[in-house]
């Protein structure tokens, strides 16, 4: 995997470059890795799979939502690319959200799976305080170093309660906690002026979708839902395999 280098961080991606056309760029969300992605990958077709700070095969380094973002403006940088079509899973989609605030003329497209930000979250009175409460304990204690790398392509079907304990497994506790409150308190902006698809899952728990549909209607951004829940990625790829084809 190429690495980008940035003072004590390591942060890795695959690439896959076939033509001269715009590069689909996939990031994951809290917790997993590059692997989520896998049965979205085409040989034909030009892709970049980060692993971001503490994810997957990425190590060390300062993690937020400013230093991944900077990490992606730096990987475009680093292989020549022009517009981005950024796809963001949950974190990710905020991620990819932020990106484009950041830089608006790198961006082409925006795919946002499962929506995930302090607006969105149900129940986010009550997840806020916790995070904040495990990643003040979590940084009392050195981070831990014997994490495990996750292929999340191999635990396709699930049940979804059975994610988060692979995001343990694979991901620094301190890092995955610091990342959450992050999540949980991030002011997410839909005014975007790039075409975007908002992918959400009708049995999604997690998401005020009602909120969000009349967000993106407010927007003027397309709406696709999916009969899933807050892991569509595993449950119905080939769906979104064809979502990303059509606007290819």
């Amino acid at each position: 995997m190429p690495t980008l280098k940035d003072k004590n961080a390591e942060v890795h991606y695959i690439i896959n470059r076939v033509n001269k056309k715009p590069f689909l760029f996939f990031i994951h969300g809290a917790g997993s890795n590059h692997t989520i992605y896998k049965p979205l990958f085409n040989k034909k077709t030009n892709y970049i799979a980060i692993d971001i700070r503490h994810h997957g095969h990425s190590k060390g380094g300062k993690v937020n939502f400013n230093t991944i973002v900077q990490d992606i403006e730096n990987i475009r940088t680093k292989e020549k690319l022009n517009k981005l079509i950024l796809v963001g899973n949950c974190l990710g989609a905020s991620l990819a959200v932020e990106y484009y605030k950041q830089f608006p003329k790198n961006v082409q497209k925006l795919i946002l799976l499962t929506l995930f930000s302090e607006r969105y979250v149900r129940f986010s009175f009550i997840f806020h305080p916790l995070a904040s409460f495990f990643t003040m304990i979590f940084n009392l204690f050195p981070a831990r170093k014997n994490t495990i790398f996750q292929d999340y392509h191999k635990y396709q079907k699930r049940p979804m309660w059975y994610y988060p304990m692979l995001d343990v497994r694979g991901t620094p506790l301190k890092a995955l906690a610091s990342l959450v409150k992050e999540l949980f308190e991030y002011k997410i902006d839909l005014n975007i002026k790039v075409p975007t698809i908002i992918i959400t899952a009708e049995h999604d728990i997690m998401t005020r979708n009602t909120l969000l549909k009349e967000d993106a209607k407010k927007y003027n951004l397309t709406i696709k839902e999916l009969h899933s829940n807050h892991v569509p990625l595993t449950r119905m790829p080939e769906e979104i395999k064809k979502i990303i084809e059509d606007i290819l």
